[in-house]
């Protein structure tokens, strides 16, 4: 689950569609999160996957 705000938590924004916004608040619904919890959650599932192609584990 993801974690609450801390000291060493910083804001980012984005720009997304409408579409993905509304999918984005029925997932974290169902996990019964804020979308900004989701939304870190979504993140941080991402760059620790080692399926990513980017290389992301070298950053």
């Amino acid at each position: 689950m993801p974690h609450a705000p801390s000291n060493q938590s910083t804001r980012v924004a984005a720009i997304i569609d409408k579409d993905v916004k509304e999918k984005l608040k029925k997932f974290a619904s169902l996990n019964r999160w804020t979308m900004s919890q989701a939304i870190a959650y979504l993140i941080e599932t991402g760059l620790e996957n080692p399926d990513n192609k980017q290389g992301v584990e070298n950053l």
